[in-house]
């Protein structure tokens, strides 16, 4: 063989090998990079299950808490009677469900043969089940209002005798309270009320240190 050839040869052979480790550097590149590609989208698929998950779990949430509230709705009530959640002796409207009552009472707050009834009008709350007690027949509560007017002489009027209670004028008594209520049927339920409350009240022309007020009635519906 030539010398001319033999350098051919070894030439071509030189040059598969320089191709051929080319091509493995880029069969390894190739490799590498889809590797890294399935990564991050196996990545992504996680990520978006994760979160698929979580909204579904609060959907679920929700759909439970509507269907617990949806078991227990608010209903109308009324009733009448005397104490504080009847305005001293009124009557009272409302909405309540098996463990709240929420009232409006309008009721008389004092009065006398020459002055009449001095009008009181009171909102209020009561809760049963509180303390842990599991029952809906015992409750506490809170209200606020006028309770009350006081009468008093204005200037036009201040020459009369202090035995004439004609002609006063009347100023509202403001009070708030706190108390506690059996509901002998459950507070989501009719039937008669029995309660004890504590009251303090102020007015412009009025102070009075705080007093007890019994509450007996019977709420309908």
């Amino acid at each position: 063989m030539s010398i001319a050839k033999t350098l051919h040869l070894t030439k071509l052979q030189q040059t598969g090998q320089v191709d051929l480790k080319d091509h493995r550097m880029r069969c390894f590149k190739t490799i590498s990079v889809s590797a890294s590609c399935l990564l991050i989208l196996l990545a992504g698929v996680l990520s978006t299950s994760q979160a698929a998950a979580q909204s579904i779990s609060r959907t679920e949430l929700t759909q439970e808490r509507t269907g617990i509230e949806s078991l227990d709705p608010w209903r109308f009530t009324a009733g009448i009677g005397v104490g504080s959640l009847y305005s001293t002796a009124g009557i009272n409207v409302g909405m309540h469900n098996s463990n709240s009552l929420a009232v409006l009472s309008v009721g008389c707050g004092g009065g006398s043969s020459l002055n009449g009834c001095h009008e009181s009008f009171l909102v209020g709350y009561y809760r049963a089940g509180l303390f842990g007690s599991g029952s809906d027949k015992h409750a506490f509560g809170m209200w606020a209002g006028q309770t009350d007017s006081s009468a008093y002489r204005g200037v036009e009027n201040s020459n009369r005798s202090p035995s004439d209670r004609t002609n006063l004028d009347f100023d509202p008594v403001w009070g708030l309270g706190i108390g506690y209520a059996y509901f002998h049927n459950g507070i989501g339920n009719s039937g008669p009320v029995f309660g004890l409350g504590y009251q303090k009240e102020r007015g412009d022309n009025h102070s009075r240190d705080g007093r007890f007020q019994l509450s007996i009635g019977f709420q309908f519906f």
